[in-house]
C-alpha cells in the first residue's frame, strides 16, 4: 500500500520542520557540555531556572537508570523505535491531518530522535535545565523532552477537539 500524496507532503513539511527542532536540541546540548563541568552550572531569573550540566542514562525523570546498559540502550532503542513507527503507520494510513496534529507529531519526532542520538552518541541524555518554585526542583530536562511535552499536551487538545476522529 502507497503513501498518500497528503501523506508525502506531510512527510517531507515534517522533516522541513523537525530538522531544525532537533539541530537545536543537538547544538544546545553539546554547548552546555562545552560549557560547564557535569554537574555544574548557572542559575538565571533568581534562581528559578537553572542551567546545568547532568547525563540522565534512564527514562524520564532517571526512571530505569539502575538497569544494566546493554539491555537499557536496547530497552530505549526499542521504545523510540516502536513510538516512531505507530507514528509513521498512523500517517501513512491517515486520509487527512490537523495543523496541530502535524505539529505534534513533529515534536514527539524531534524530541525522540534528539534523545535517542545522545544515548547512543554519549551513553546517556543530557539534560541542561531544572526549573525551580519555591522548595521545589524540577527534574533536570533537556529542549528534546520539552519538544515531546508540548506535543503530548497538543496531543490532548487535539483530542478534545478532534470531532472526526482522525486523531489518536
Amino acid at each position: 500500500m502507497r503513501p498518500s500524496a497528503l501523506t508525502r507532503t506531510w512527510l517531507g513539511w515534517g522533516l522541513l520542520c523537525g530538522l531544525p527542532l532537533l539541530v537545536a536540541d543537538q547544538w544546545l546540548k553539546r554547548l552546555v557540555v562545552q560549557t560547564f563541568s557535569l554537574n555544574d552550572g548557572l542559575s538565571c531569573w533568581s534562581g528559578y531556572l537553572q542551567f546545568m550540566y547532568v547525563r540522565n542514562p534512564g527514562l524520564a525523570f532517571g526512571l530505569l537508570q539502575r538497569v544494566p546498559t546493554v539491555w537499557r540502550s536496547w530497552l530505549f532503542l526499542g521504545l523510540t523505535a516502536l513510538a516512531l513507527g505507530v507514528i509513521v503507520a498512523m500517517l501513512w494510513r491517515a486520509a487527512k491531518f490537523s495543523r496541530l496534529l502535524q505539529a505534534v507529531i513533529t515534536l514527539i519526532s524531534a524530541g525522540a530522535v534528539g534523545n535517542l542520538i545522545d544515548r547512543f552518541v554519549c551513553g546517556a541524555v543530557i539534560d541542561f535545565m531544572v526549573l525551580r518554585l519555591g522548595n521545589v526542583s524540577l527534574p533536570a530536562f533537556n529542549l528534546a523532552d520539552f519538544y515531546i511535552v508540548l506535543g503530548l499536551c497538543g496531543l490532548v487538545v487535539h483530542s478534545w477537539l478532534d470531532t472526526d476522529g482522525i486523531g489518536f
